[in-house]
């Protein structure tokens, strides 16, 4: 099991890619940490993981709003003492729409949830994990951050900031 012993938080686990790789690295022998602005969406993925003999802890949470970042972190290193894997994960995709037609409410949504979230997240754990001199750090971003395709502008803006690999304490987002 290649990831035996290891922590890993994955924002927007409820559905497709995150849900995925979140029972992938419980198959793998991680304890995950999942979670979603929608509860209900994660009970699934949390029952797939635990039929695995996998530890996983559940949590309502937005990546765009610091307390909810701070409290997941914190109960994090409650639960399992360490955070080894962060997938910043979680997106929307809307707006759909023009940008002449986006009010800016639904702008900063878009950013706060694809791009602002990715910040805070990595800002909370990267200390951790500099502690500890190791850690991995996944962003999953978008072939539409490179090029801007109607109606998918404020989407395609925020996935543009997450395309470049992050040095951390002198070593790239691959690894500490």
């Amino acid at each position: 099991m290649k990831l035996d012993g290891k922590v890993a938080i994955v924002t927007g686990a409820g559905r497709g890619l995150g849900k995925a790789s979140a029972i992938e690295m419980a198959r793998e022998g991680a304890s995950l940490v999942i979670l979603s602005r929608t509860p209900v969406e994660l009970r699934e993925t949390a029952g797939r993981i635990k039929d695995l003999g996998g530890k996983v802890l559940s949590l309502r949470a937005d990546v765009s709003k610091p307390k909810d970042v701070e409290k997941v972190v914190h109960q994090t290193l409650s639960r399992f003492e360490k955070i080894d894997i962060l997938m910043n994960n979680a997106a929307v995709i809307g707006p759909l729409k023009p940008t002449f037609k986006i009010n800016e409410r639904e702008w900063n949504k878009a950013l706060d949830i694809n791009l602002k979230g990715v910040y805070l997240f990595s800002r909370a754990v990267i200390p951790h994990m500099i502690k500890k001199n190791k850690g991995k750090i996944i962003n999953v971003i978008s072939g539409l951050g490179k090029i801007v395709i109607p109606p998918f502008e404020a989407y395609s803006v925020a996935k543009s900031g997450t395309h470049s690999p992050h040095p951390v304490h002198g070593r790239r987002s691959q690894g500490l």
